[in-house]
């Protein structure tokens, strides 16, 4: 299939279902229609019409007088509002393109180059959407001086941020994208590269957000001429229609209801049309955006200063330069499945409550494996557990500044709602596969179960799922083994069972927790092969929990060291390995055993980590590290943007720190 073929039907795929969803088809259509008698206005209407003041004041609907009455001077009120869509198409016309003109360029520079110039660029523009958008407007057209254009004008620079935030998050999803680093290797300027490669991929949210702008552009213009200050009388406009007839209610209150229907009903069409464009597009995106190698840094190191700028006092080691707003976690939600950003869990001790998790930020993309390493005792699996709801309230606690599931906020769920989540949206499997399966029951049985308890299948669907999720598994005869209890089977099979229990509803995301340090080497790279594979079929994003940066290696796209309850650095694997800028990453990689034969000895890493009632001051890293200075041990220590990442070290702008090639490490 050509590449123009592809795009047609991937175009016809969406149009379609476009048009299965009754809302979206209605708002389309009114619109239509709407523009329509814009165009018509426009050609065929004297003018004058809706200026002639020629009938008596006041006059009732649906009489002598005209279909509509007429206003306090005698106008036809049916004109006026005619000539008012006219107004309407021009304003979300002209809106638009001031502000696409505006905002999508600069977001695109931004989220291409990345760096000062992005910290800059959003700076301004959160500065900007800090303010009430109404406000801003009155305040301008004052200067100005009111009118149609003016207003206008003002009212798209004013919606100009909010593509530029959008563009920003959309192109760094696709700009280290495979297709985009071969342009840049094939040499196209990057000029070509933006426009056919970054521009043509993210058209569709682009789309749905020219909707949603032109339906509240429309309501801002009627706003700004209800007071004065867009279109002036006599011309005609929705918004000072509606001002009119507010003067004159109690005389004639059917001159409040037209302009208030139009205005409402052209906002909700265009609403509509944006939820229809949502919906139309998201299935066929979402598949098609599987970021393997995620934007450096952008996600966690977003996350981690958004926590840590909200709790750090003047003068801390917060960089500034990162953007710790609402408006950036909006920009590149399109993108995440899961966010959590300040997780913290502390846990009931004879000493009192002892902190576990500190602050702890992950961000993952649907279709990306992101590894979780670190040393027994770091806090992998507790950081999974936190994810999947199961921390005993009595025993611990557990909070965070954000916990989002596909953009649902799951903080302060009831039980009952949590365990709707737990195995359907999102699931874990767990390193010993025998533990994880009831030996009383057989495995068809127990993932009939799961899939009985989340989709209300019969008995004989969910059956009939179960073995097919065993034979998707590459399980032989997948009946049989459907049929047998755990204790039949060897290990491999086993935790085979255990994945496909946890893939049986399609989650979102997938935690498995050291799901191959009971099994052997060769069982190992099957299951690791086949968790690879399904991420990329089922497009799933997969927190991989280890202790083994071979394994890392091997299947994970971005990973995150955790060291103490902290996560101290985290980027693209292939950064990690070659560039590690935290000097634990470095003594992992040092007690990781290499498949070249040349590289240095195997060197362990002495003592342990801390424990957690006993943290030491500044770094916990700072006792075990040989690069430690005396300020590693005084006050709190950040998670800091990198060039590849971000990492948890006020030394990592100077160490360095080696290289350790990917294809050089075993994969465990």
């Amino acid at each position: 299939m050509t590449k123009h073929e592809g795009r047609a039907r991937w175009g016809g795929a969406t149009t379609r279902r476009f048009l299965r969803q009754p809302m979206a088809v209605a708002g389309l259509a009114t619109l239509a229609v709407m523009a329509l008698m814009a165009v018509v206005y426009a050609l065929f209407v004297p003018a004058g019409a809706a200026t002639n003041q020629d009938g008596m004041p006041f006059q009732a609907p649906f009489g002598a007088a005209g279909l509509l009455g007429t206003d306090s001077l005698g106008r036809d009120v049916l004109m006026r509002m005619w000539g008012g869509t006219q107004v309407a198409a021009v304003t979300a016309s002209v809106v638009l393109l001031v502000a696409m003109s505006l905002g999508v360029p600069v977001g695109v520079v931004a989220g291409y180059w990345g760096g000062r110039l992005d910290q800059l660029i959003m700076r301004v523009v959160d500065g900007v959407m800090s303010f009430p958008a109404i406000i801003l407007a009155m305040a301008a057209v004052a200067v100005l001086g009111p009118g149609l254009m003016n207003a206008l004008f003002i009212i798209g620079v004013i919606f100009a941020p909010r593509f530029a935030r959008l563009a920003r998050a959309s192109t760094i999803s696709v700009r280290h994208q495979g297709y985009v680093e071969a342009a840049i290797v094939a040499g196209l300027p990057r000029g070509r590269i933006i426009t056919r490669h970054v521009l043509a991929n993210i058209r569709g949210p682009l789309l749905v957000e020219m909707a949603l702008t032109s339906g509240n552009a429309i309501g801002a213009e009627a706003a700004l001429s209800f007071l004065g200050l867009g279109v002036q009388s006599p011309d005609p406009s929705w918004g000072n229609i509606l001002s009119d007839g507010y003067r004159g209610i109690f005389l004639s209150p059917w001159l409040v209801v037209w302009p208030s229907v139009a205005i409402a009903l052209t906002v909700l069409a265009f609403h509509a049309v944006g939820d229809g464009l949502t919906d139309a597009l998201g299935i066929e995106s979402r598949a098609r955006r599987v970021r393997r190698r995620g934007a450096p840094g952008a996600g966690e190191a977003a996350a981690a200063a958004a926590a840590a700028g909200a709790r750090a006092p003047a003068g801390s080691a917060v960089p500034a330069t990162v953007v710790p707003s609402e408006a950036a976690q909006a920009a590149e939600a399109d993108d995440t499945v899961l966010e959590i950003a300040d997780l913290r869990v502390s846990v009931l001790a004879q000493s009192g409550w002892t902190p576990i998790l500190r602050g702890v930020n992950l961000r993952l993309a649907p279709g990306e494996i992101h590894g979780l390493v670190g040393e027994s005792g770091s806090g992998k699996t507790m950081a999974g557990q936190a994810l999947m709801g199961m921390i005993p309230p009595d025993t611990a606690r557990m909070r965070a500044a954000r916990f989002a599931l596909d953009g649902r906020d799951l903080r302060g769920l009831s039980s009952r709602a949590m365990a709707d989540v737990r195995g359907n949206d999102i699931a874990m499997i767990f390193q010993d596969p025998m533990s994880s399966l009831n030996p009383s029951f057989k495995v068809g049985e127990q993932i009939a179960e799961t899939v009985r308890r989340h989709t209300g299948a019969s008995r004989r669907a969910a059956w009939a799922k179960a073995v097919e999720m065993l034979r998707l598994m590459h399980i032989p005869s997948p009946s049989r083994i459907a049929d047998s209890y755990p204790h039949q089977l060897s290990g491999g099979m086993r935790q085979r069972c255990v994945i496909a229990m946890a893939l049986s509803c399609d989650p979102k995301v997938l935690i498995a927790d050291e799901p191959t340090t009971a099994l052997d080497v060769t069982i190992q790279a099957q299951i690791l092969d086949l968790i690879k594979e399904k991420s990329h079929e089922l497009n799933m994003a997969v927190l991989f929990v280890t202790h083994d940066l071979g394994v890392v290696a091997h299947v994970c796209d971005r990973v995150s060291v955790m060291y103490a309850g902290q996560i101290v650095e985290t980027g693209p694997v292939d950064d990690i390995f070659a560039r590690p800028t935290h000097p634990y990453t470095r003594a992992l990689h040092d007690a990781t055993p290499r498949l070249d034969t040349s590289a240095p000895a195997v060197a362990a890493l002495p003592g342990g980590p801390p424990q957690f009632d006993e943290l030491p001051p500044g770094c916990s890293f700072a006792p075990r590290c040989g690069w430690s200075t005396h300020a590693c041990t005084t006050g709190s220590i950040q998670l800091e943007p990198t060039a590849t990442g971000s990492a948890r070290c006020i030394r990592h702008h100077e160490l360095d720190l080696g290289r350790t090639p990917r294809k050089e490490l075993s994969r465990g």
